[in-house]
């Protein structure tokens, strides 16, 4: 790069030798400032579009249980950009996951205010769906079956026909059998 009174010699010669330094000052401003911006290096690769208010965008989105995909448009992103980010940046994976957990988190805080307040039927549907085994309630269903027959009614008559079998075989059991000589 040229030093200074080297690019001072280099106007005056153009100049014509004349010492006219307002018209050498303003052509220097240039030339330094168009060096300046041609010699600094620029950044690599392309600029992040998930700044930090595309972040806050994408929070406010998923604390309301938006999808992925609302939250990205929302916040004018593509999906390939939220994964390739959630991919590579865990405090960012970290951020989106505990925004996604919010709703949740207030849905169980309001059943759980309900069920203190004395909500036995939502108790009981908490528990239903917590511990399965211990407090689901069956609920037989009669379904019908094209010919107008209902699965309950065959069931019965599969049963009752069972029954008169057992009883059949009892009588039958009572009867003497001949001894053949």
């Amino acid at each position: 790069m040229m030093c200074h009174l080297q690019f001072r010699n280099v106007c005056r010669a153009n100049a014509g030798g004349s010492s006219h330094f307002g018209i050498i000052g303003i052509q220097k401003t240039f030339v330094i400032k168009f060096m300046t911006e041609i010699t600094t290096p620029a950044a690599v690769g392309r600029p992040t579009v998930i700044t930090e208010s595309v972040v806050a965008l994408l929070e406010e989105a998923f604390r309301i249980d938006s999808t992925v995909t609302e939250a990205c448009s929302l916040a004018g992103i593509s999906r390939d950009a939220y994964y390739d980010r959630v991919k590579k940046d865990e405090e960012f994976s970290d951020r989106m996951s505990k925004a996604q957990g919010v709703p949740f988190l207030l849905a169980k805080k309001t059943l759980m205010k309900a069920i203190i307040a004395g909500d036995a039927k939502l108790a009981m549907r908490f528990l239903s769906a917590r511990q399965r085994d211990r407090y689901y309630e069956k609920q037989q269903t009669d379904a019908h079956v094209s010919g107008g027959f209902s699965l309950a009614a065959l069931h019965e008559a599969a049963e009752a026909e069972e029954r008169e079998m057992k009883r059949k075989e009892q009588v039958v059991s009572k009867v003497p059998i001949p001894h053949m000589a």
